[in-house]
């Protein structure tokens, strides 16, 4: 289990004890943000990826990795050798690339 920190209250928490609130993302989806239990305020964003991370910039902007990978691999190739997709798309992005060798 996961410990949150409260970065204004000290409070430590396991992650399923927070306080869960929805929020809109910009994509259309939906974030849950953990929020102390003591004082109410915010932790830090939880991550619920399903299925392929999106990319949200350059050409296949919007599309996921996957779909992605069954078009043009070299550019999956390019991202991660440019470090530019942040680490959740490179793991998938490695993980894809480690699959098809």
């Amino acid at each position: 289990m996961t410990k949150l920190v409260c970065r204004h209250c000290g409070e430590v928490q396991d992650e399923s004890e927070a306080i869960r609130e929805e929020v809109p993302s910009p994509s259309g989806g939906k974030h849950i943000k953990a929020l102390c239990r003591a004082c109410g305020k915010y932790i830090k964003f939880l991550c619920q990826w399903h299925g392929s991370p999106k990319l949200y910039f350059g050409k296949y902007k919007d599309k996921t990795v996957e779909e992605i990978a069954n078009v043009d691999i070299e550019y999956l190739k390019w991202v991660l050798a440019n470090g530019i997709g942040g680490a959740k798309v490179e793991r998938a992005i490695a993980e894809l690339i480690n699959k098809s060798a």
